[in-house]
């Protein structure tokens, strides 16, 4: 089986890494992660696009430069990574939806900008806003707007499942079929302790069709890579064990939380004598699930 094993950029190709962004490149390439996330992409109260801090899309005009352009590029031509997202949101930024509904003719110039620019397959929205009714209707509109566009959309939901249970069904309702390609589940911080396979059963549950026929392969479990001394996130030997509790259940895919952490601490002796490199973790997951 090919899992889909995928990692979060924290400010890939772009911002205050610890290592030049061509290093960056060489250690993600080949590595054997099939998805990186971009993260992340907010939108200010005219619609334009950042990429964390720095400005990606304005009125229309992608407006980062070459280099970006050119490193996502090579990233997905040196083979292994077939899917590249961009992730909008995080903690504290429920306003990057609203946001888009509010600047919809604006956002929707800027997306097909940006899909013009960057060889990008689709976006994966990290919403932890208040879970109101009105936020649902947003996520459900922005999924209906980019799968218009020809884009993947995933959900990266850490809580209430039941307010993301209930986008994919009135996804499912609007469009006789449904238009999110997976759920990426938090299982750390705040979504510690979250259990993939009842994620899974949520689904495969519903009271209402929701259009996905494999609840399990639907949902991919996500964990912190080991970011200091002090024990928090897991080293590639625990993320290895954690995967291989869900070998033989269905779920075909695992992710790790975030590049950024992994260039701080390479050659750092984080995990011992154990080398802590992307592929390290990628191998980790792969493994894990019986790869």
């Amino acid at each position: 089986m090919a899992f889909n094993i995928g990692i979060y950029g924290n400010g890939l190709f772009y911002g205050n890494s610890p290592i030049p962004n061509q290093e960056q490149l060489a250690l993600m390439s080949g590595s054997g992660f099939t998805t990186v996330l971009f993260w992340s992409l907010h939108v200010d109260t005219s619609g334009n696009f950042i990429y964390n801090d720095t400005p990606l899309v304005t009125n229309g005009q992608y407006v980062l430069g070459p280099q970006f352009q050119q490193l996502v590029s090579q990233l997905k031509s040196a083979g292994g990574v077939r899917t590249v997202l961009f992730s909008i949101g995080a903690w504290g930024t429920s306003s990057d939806f609203q946001n888009i509904i509010n600047n919809l003719p604006a956002a929707t110039a800027n997306f097909k900008a940006l899909i013009a620019a960057v060889p990008v397959d689709g976006f994966d929205f990290d919403y932890e806003g208040d879970y109101s009714v009105s936020d649902q209707s947003n996520i459900v509109t922005i999924t209906q707007l980019l799968s218009g566009l020809g884009m993947m959309v995933t959900y990266c939901p850490y809580t209430m499942d039941q307010w993301w249970l209930g986008c994919l069904k009135q996804v499912y309702a609007n469009n006789n079929r449904q238009l999110v390609s997976g759920y990426n589940l938090q299982c750390y911080a705040g979504g510690t302790g979250n259990d993939p396979l009842q994620w899974a059963e949520n689904i495969a549950q519903s009271d209402k069709p929701t259009g996905i026929p494999d609840a399990n392969a639907f949902v991919s479990p996500g964990f912190w890579v080991q970011q200091t001394s002090s024990g928090d996130g897991q080293c590639p030997s625990t993320m290895e064990d954690t995967f291989a509790q869900y070998r033989g259940s269905g779920i075909n895919g695992g992710w790790c939380w975030n590049t950024g952490d992994i260039f701080t601490n390479l050659n750092t002796g984080l995990c011992g004598t154990a080398q802590t490199n992307p592929s390290d973790y990628a191998n980790a997951i792969i493994n894990g699930l019986g790869g």
